[in-house]
């Protein structure tokens, strides 16, 4: 059994998101291990999300901080680390939800397995699609090495929501002068990236639990324009690329800028090697670009962007039909395949004509309702009826 004395920080990162930041909180404040350090750190909310939940800040578990500036959002993880004072610590969008048992249950393995950390599975929420997890949950414990979690990474197949850390061994890999855990668009992924690259050298045990225990609102950041066809031709040129890096609304974008900058860092030659074999692929990276924008997009609002939508699609079959025939070895094809398999998909592209794409503050309260009070919730669809193809980190 866990030691009731071994303290748990839960760093909640918000800015102007208090009816969802109310959900999660909430889901925290109801675990079943009850000695935790609850950080909720405002990047300068303009919804009043202090009087918001100020009747919950009467729990003396709990932290309130404010900016009163706008910061950049890694900036403002950063300072809610500062506060971490406990053995173990979780960061937690203020948008998702953990469930109950998530924090006693994970503690209890990393203290029995001495292990360092522990990621598990979530359900992910969009409007108009049945819910989805990534990978059949079956309660198996699978150990992952430094090119299984750096996959999982770009794949954005796991989420660092649902990691549970042991603060010491984070304080050992990222190791600055301002003692900064997060950088880059993309901070806790990079973060990951950080741990896979020094796994082997300071003997870290990082662990994939195929369990449950939350909720992701899929987060959508629509354009109110689809974006050009021709734009993307453009990406193959680094310094028009340079230019989409920052794109709040191109996830893929943050994906490959941020292992970018992970790889010039990275002295760990072995994984580099893997990343730029495996990982990105140039066969693949046009497609993996484009994919972002393409799924993640708003609707198209006139013929103008209906006509660049599918001629993108056009575009996007061709050089998929043109690129598998370049692959000369059975892992890049399994590799591309599972990245067409598990993004393009017939039913995103009707949402994407049909619907909006977009969770809001109230419905996602009530989806949260009916999930933790009325225990009305779907089975989620397991999207990938098998592990990933060519890759053996989560068999059994």
């Amino acid at each position: 059994m866990v030691k009731r004395s071994k303290l748990v920080s839960v760093i909640i990162p918000t800015k102007n998101r208090k009816k969802m930041l109310l959900q999660t909180l909430k889901s925290v404040l109801f675990q079943k291990y009850k000695n935790l350090q609850v950080i909720i750190h405002d990047n300068n909310s303009l919804d009043n999300t202090y009087e918001y939940i100020k009747y919950l800040l009467k729990d003396k578990r709990i932290e309130y901080y404010n900016t009163k500036k706008d910061i950049p959002m890694w900036d403002n993880w950063n300072l809610a680390f500062g506060y971490v004072r406990g053995d173990y610590f979780l960061r937690l969008d203020d948008d998702n939800i953990i469930y109950k048992t998530f924090i006693s249950e994970n503690l209890r393995i990393l203290e029995n397995k001495k292990i360092d950390a522990i990621t598990s599975l979530a359900v992910y929420l969009n409007k108009d699609i049945k819910p989805y997890v990534f990978f059949k949950p079956n309660n198996k414990l699978i150990k992952l090495n430094e090119y299984n979690l750096s996959h999982l990474e770009f794949t954005t197949t796991s989420d660092s929501n649902f990691t549970l850390y042991r603060t010491q061994m984070i304080r050992n890999v990222i190791q600055n002068k301002k003692k900064q855990i997060y950088f880059t668009s993309l901070p806790d992924r990079y973060m990951h990236y950080k741990i896979a690259e020094q796994m082997n050298k300071k003997n870290i045990k990082f662990y994939f639990y195929k369990k449950i225990y939350g909720i992701v609102r899929f987060d959508y950041k629509p354009n109110t324009k689809f974006l050009p066809f021709n734009l993307y031709l453009g990406l193959k040129e680094k310094n028009y690329y340079k230019k989409f890096q920052d794109c709040q609304i191109q996830i893929n974008q943050h994906v490959i800028s941020t292992l970018n900058i992970f790889l010039k860092n990275c002295l760990n030659n072995n994984l580099k090697n893997y990343i730029k074999k495996n990982l990105i692929h140039p066969n693949n990276f046009l497609l993996y670009v484009i994919r972002g924008h393409f799924f993640y997009n708003d609707k198209p609002q006139n013929l103008i962007e209906l006509f660049n939508y599918f001629l993108m699609l056009f575009y996007y079959c061709v050089v998929y039909l043109f690129n598998i025939c370049k692959f000369n070895n059975k892992k890049n094809l399994e590799n591309f395949y599972y990245h067409i398999k598990s993004l393009f998909n017939p039913s995103m592209i009707l949402r994407n004509l049909l619907y909006k794409n977009k969770i809001s503050e109230k419905n996602w309260s009530k989806t949260i309702d009916k999930i933790l009070i009325k225990n009305k919730f779907k089975k989620p669809v397991d999207i990938m009826k098998e592990d990933l193809p060519g890759f053996d980190y989560l068999k059994d």
